[in-house]
């Protein structure tokens, strides 16, 4: 029988994550079940600052569905689905994408929520695990037991949970994402996805080794290029799009993987050659991208694990400016009028 307090957690813990009646009472109360450390250190919302959308488990959550949302919606991206279609991935769409991601939303503000005032410990860490568990049923069920964004749950909820801890900065975040990471989960099961299948054969990195290293795909490829690109050629999509060029040129995708190494050579290679080029912007970078796609339909290959990088480069970037950017988020092409700077780049208005 449950006690006063166990109700009277529970519904305070309901009415903070606005969860469904249906998803969010279950997780509550299995967490309630598995112990109560989590929920003793939950401040109450009028605590929360008004401004630091880093402190609140809402807002961060917010912010991680519209990361995922943003990354499926970019256009045009090689192979992957986007506002064109389904690219190599045909048993995607982008309507499911942005209906998965939508429910996603309660079990990343439960995770802000479990780890607020908290610091890395295993017990924190098989907590986060449960409910990212969760989170991948949930998927299953929303999108008819196609499984996708595994990796965007693990890589986006250990952000979300780590700026939930504090975390002042892009490094910062991080960084305490990479110990959670490294801490022990006794209740995983082995894993079986077809990713990690191919990292062990090929014996690469994959997600899983991404995070234990600090995401450096995101931190010394995708936040610079992103930024860097913003500078020079002002436009949202063009920067996006040039930091999932520079994610894909050093991650070892193990999407790609499943193909083969030639897939995984294909798309390395060819987003180094668009970004020596100058980035999508120019003409022959437009180009080079268009014969990035064909070849990776060729594979019949998606670069899927550089897109979930991409959403946590997204992310990190909201977080870290605590701001909204409005953006068009498709690209036709660079215009015939160049602009005289050293590299003769195109200068787009989107």
């Amino acid at each position: 029988m449950q006690s006063p307090a166990f109700r009277s957690v529970s519904s305070s813990v309901f009415d903070m994550t606005g969860a469904t009646r249906v998803v969010g009472t279950a997780i509550v109360q299995e967490l309630l079940r598995r112990g109560g450390r989590v929920l003793g250190v939950i401040r109450k919302p009028n605590e929360f600052s008004a401004t630091l959308v880093k402190t609140s488990p809402r807002g961060l959550a917010t912010l991680a569905v519209k990361a995922l949302v943003e990354e499926a919606e970019l256009t045009p991206k090689p192979a992957l689905v986007d506002g064109r279609g389904p690219g190599a991935e045909t048993d995607l769409s982008l309507s499911l994408m942005r209906r998965s991601a939508d429910c996603l939303a309660p079990f990343f503000e439960l995770m802000a929520l479990t780890s607020l005032e908290q610091i890395p410990t295993q017990t924190l860490r098989e907590e986060l695990g449960t409910i990212g568990r969760w989170a991948e049923h949930a998927v299953l069920r929303c999108s008819g037991q196609v499984d996708f964004h595994r990796g965007a749950i693990w890589s986006l909820g250990l952000l979300v949970s780590a700026a939930a801890m504090g975390g002042a900065s892009p490094e910062a975040i991080v960084e305490t994402a990479r110990q959670l990471a490294c801490l022990p989960d006794s209740n995983a099961p082995k894993p079986q996805s077809q990713g990690l299948a191919a990292a062990r054969l090929y014996e690469v990195t994959g997600v899983l080794s991404e995070a234990r290293a600090g995401f450096p795909s995101v931190i010394a490829a995708g936040l610079p290029k992103l930024r860097l690109s913003r500078q020079v050629d002002d436009s949202e999509t063009l920067a996006r799009l040039n930091a999932l060029l520079a994610i894909m040129a050093r991650l070892d995708d193990t999407c790609l993987l499943r193909r083969g190494l030639a897939a995984l050579k294909t798309a390395q290679d060819g987003a180094a050659s668009i970004l020596d080029v100058g980035g999508v912007a120019t003409p022959e970078g437009w180009r080079l991208l268009q014969q990035l796609e064909h070849d990776l339909l060729v594979h019949k290959s998606s670069p899927r694990g550089s897109a979930d990088m991409l959403s946590a480069t997204i992310f990190l970037d909201y977080v870290s400016r605590n701001e909204e950017v409005k953006y068009n988020g498709n690209f036709t092409g660079p215009e015939s009028e160049r602009s005289s700077g050293p590299r003769g780049r195109t200068i787009l208005i989107l």
